[in-house]
């Protein structure tokens, strides 16, 4: 889509976007990306695993 629009140098905005909005959801959830668009592939190859629950009461101060 960015190409489309003209600015492609926008599409490895997006990516670190969405590798900076997934890292939120550890530790239950865990994303990783073998590879993007913004990168040369030709889809992105996201993946996300379950992860760890913290116990109820861990990390309260």
């Amino acid at each position: 889509m960015t190409a489309r629009f003209g600015c492609p140098e926008l599409c490895a905005v997006f990516c670190d976007y969405e590798r900076i909005s997934f890292a939120g959801l550890l530790p239950q959830i865990k994303f990783s990306c073998a590879g993007s668009l913004a990168e040369g592939c030709e889809h992105c190859a996201f993946s996300f695993a379950k992860g760890t629950r913290p116990r109820r009461g861990e990390g309260k101060g």
